[in-house]
């Protein structure tokens, strides 16, 4: 939106990012805030796994990117960290949740939910 115009009143000889990266980042961020939310709700019941989500997020991480760099350049580094948050909450969410007593849902209908929503919306408002 003013993103531009700030950094031609900066004199900046830098540009912003293609919109579909900064779309893809903040999905990508979007998702490792679950995560980590996922890890401390897991950590709270004294059930620490973090140790295993770390190997398994980064086993993933660069494995897309090592596969992909060539063909993806710039755009295999938000696409590898939502891929390997996605495998990685298939690791924690199993958990955490089962120490809760709840389902995906129900324990994220107030939260996660809402959030991806506006995410979505404002993504969507900002590329079109």
């Amino acid at each position: 939106f003013f993103g531009e115009n700030l950094l031609l009143m900066t004199r900046s000889n830098a540009a912003l990012a293609p919109k579909n990266i900064i779309i893809l980042f903040s999905f990508a961020y979007l998702m490792g805030r679950l995560g980590s939310n996922q890890l401390n709700l897991a950590n709270q019941a004294n059930h620490v796994i973090e140790h295993k989500n770390i190997l398994i997020y980064a086993v993933s991480y660069f494995f897309f990117l090592f596969l992909f760099i060539k063909d993806m350049s710039m755009w295999v580094y938000p696409t590898a960290m939502i891929i390997a948050q996605i495998i990685s909450l298939l690791f924690i969410v199993n958990r955490s949740y089962k120490l809760y007593n709840t389902k995906f849902i129900k324990g994220e209908k107030m939260s996660f939910i809402p959030v991806f929503v506006i995410l979505l919306v404002i993504n969507l408002i900002y590329f079109f």
